[in-house]
């Protein structure tokens, strides 16, 4: 007997994506690069509110995202003005949401992360950037869900406009990512069967 957004219900089926190919249930850490407004985590949490959630993004972002997960779950985020003095994450909390600078990412070096979530950022940045967070990635998660344009963002005119200057595609995600196996490709859909132009993808550890 509740009313739900359209929004909500796209994430809702990024959700039920994965869903076929991992089981939540034995999730205890999802790292999530690029977290926008926190919608994602806001369906899988109300799901498994035991998950530790450690959230990055560049500060504007950081701060809507903040302030709607504190809405919602009052009770479960633990604020940038926490976080950017942790040196370690070996104190984190299950149930907690942690909010961090994506500056802050080498971080969860020596964590064990069950689910990486990328959705829609990667392709953003130019190869560079992003092979530094892979870096990380492929030597601490067991699971990854990207979403993106897999043939890259369109190329910006000069520095400062629109696009990017160098595209991010398939290729630099499967470089950065030796020791995983990419175990499906799909279009990822709107609701009410629309496509949206990105690529959903699941990959698993070797």
């Amino acid at each position: 007997d509740k009313t739900y957004t359209m929004s909500i219900l796209y994430y809702y089926l990024r959700y039920a994506y994965a869903c076929n190919y991992i089981n939540f249930d034995n999730i205890k850490i999802i790292v999530e690069l690029g977290c926008g407004c926190g919608k994602q985590i806001e369906v899988i949490k109300k799901i498994y509110p035991d998950i530790c959630f450690l959230l990055f993004d560049i500060p504007p972002q950081l701060y809507v995202c903040e302030q709607y997960l504190s809405a919602i779950f009052p009770d479960s985020v633990v604020s940038y003005n926490d976080t950017r003095n942790m040196e370690t994450l070996r104190k984190i909390q299950k149930g907690k949401i942690y909010i961090f600078g994506n500056w802050k990412f080498p971080i969860i070096e020596n964590t064990e992360i069950d689910l990486f979530w990328n959705a829609a950022s990667f392709q953003e940045m130019e190869p560079e950037v992003v092979a530094n967070y892979l870096f990380y990635i492929n030597k601490q998660a067991n699971n990854i869900y990207l979403q993106e344009a897999m043939d890259g963002k369109e190329i910006a005119p000069k520095k400062g406009k629109h696009g990017v200057l160098k595209r991010t595609t398939i290729d630099d995600y499967k470089c950065g990512l030796i020791d995983f196996n990419l175990i499906n490709m799909s279009q990822c859909w709107k609701p009410l069967l629309k496509l949206s132009g990105y690529t959903d993808s699941f990959w698993k550890r070797k």
